[in-house]
């Protein structure tokens, strides 16, 4: 397990009140995606649980986005694409 997927799950096992805190996790979870810019991020992790953490705590932010689940020849990852900031 790669040190960023490491980060992500110690992330997602914390339980988080103040808006503070979830905002910092959530940038955690930004930090550790795939990529990330002004168009949005991905977020990559084969645990379904930090995947949905991350997508609850940016929607405690503002921020929307969508799971999506794929596939792939070396085994299957989700994603939390296209987070964009509801203004």
């Amino acid at each position: 397990m790669s040190f960023a997927s490491r980060a992500r799950e110690e992330i997602a096992r914390r339980s988080l009140q103040k808006d503070c805190c979830v905002r910092a996790a959530a940038y955690g979870f930004a930090c550790f995606a795939k990529y990330f810019d002004a168009k949005g991020l991905v977020l990559q992790t084969e645990q379904a649980l930090t995947a949905q953490v991350a997508e609850q705590l940016f929607a405690r932010c503002g921020v929307q986005g969508t799971i999506t689940e794929r596939i792939r020849p070396s085994g299957w990852y989700m994603s939390l694409a296209s987070v964009r900031r509801n203004r």
